[in-house]
């Protein structure tokens, strides 16, 4: 019974720090070595060791935000650097035996490392298997179609497969009180902008909250995208895969998911790498 109530209480944590994104820089070294070099066109290596962000809960958690994006294109090395494809990988990530850190970045593709500690620090473990657990989830919708819809969004605009065939859909499944939903919507709202000629491009937003709610809500803190509103959180985490949030899904013209992500940093990097301003104009 103590052990379920500890592990209850490590996806609280897990769901809070991704709705709420509070998380401390306890280790600026550490986040700075990402923010500093990854931005850079060259090939670099790094020497972070296990026991550098093992330190506390939060020394991990922010290396982990901030270095490890499993989402993304990455080069994935067993403990022994055995290369493993990506399934092998999260699959490993999934037993909580392991953690995992960044040892190099070439082309603009990281390489993350198995390593064995994960094991001798059971809150890790329990939050990699949570966050891992959401990823393969987002991972087994791509290739699949979108399910049927029938959305109407808050200026009575309907949404079908039919009205919306032969079009890119960039969905986003959100809450009011999701604060990381909310704090993107800045970034988004510039997207929606970039692309805002393009006809064949549809922005469209799930949220859970009701008509007034929102429209109150989008009055304080306009957001670009076409708000659905009452979109039961199990049509999201049912059909469309959702287990954290934000989720970000690109949805192709031939109604195809390509993709499924959690934050906005990582869908720009996607949308970057299909070179969305050439698509469908």
């Amino acid at each position: 019974m103590k052990r379920s109530i500890k592990i209850l209480i490590l996806g609280t944590l897990i769901f809070t720090l991704s709705c709420n994104d509070s998380r401390k820089q306890t280790s600026k070294k550490i986040i700075r070595e990402l923010k500093n070099n990854d931005t850079k066109n060259e090939d670099l290596l790094y020497n972070t060791k296990p026991e550098d962000i093992l330190k506390d809960f939060m020394t991990w958690y922010n290396y982990h935000y901030y270095n490890i994006h499993l989402a993304q294109d990455f080069i994935a090395l067993d403990t022994n650097s055995t290369v493993l494809n990506k399934t092998q990988f999260l699959d490993k990530l999934l037993t909580g035996n392991f953690i995992t850190i960044k040892t190099a970045l070439k082309d603009g593709i990281p390489t993350y490392k198995l390593f064995i500690p994960a094991v001798k620090y059971p809150e890790i473990a329990s939050v990699i298997m949570q966050s891992v657990s959401s990823e393969i989830s987002n991972y087994k919708m791509e290739g699949k179609s979108l399910p049927d819809f029938n959305f109407t969004d808050l200026n009575g605009v309907g949404y079908n497969k039919k009205s919306t065939k032969g079009k890119i859909i960039i969905l986003k499944c959100w809450f009011i009180h999701c604060k990381a939903c909310v704090q993107e919507f800045p970034e988004l709202n510039q997207l929606v902008d970039k692309f805002k000629q393009n006809k064949n491009i549809i922005f469209l937003s799930l949220a859970s909250d009701n008509k007034k709610e929102l429209i109150d809500f989008l009055k304080k803190k306009p957001f670009n995208y076409a708000v659905i509103p009452n979109l039961d959180m199990k049509y999201m985490e049912q059909y469309l895969g959702a287990r954290q949030y934000p989720t970000h899904l690109f949805v192709d013209e031939n109604g195809t998911i390509q993709k499924v992500v959690n934050s906005v940093d990582d869908l720009i990097v996607f949308l970057r790498k299909v070179n969305l301003e050439k698509v469908s104009k």
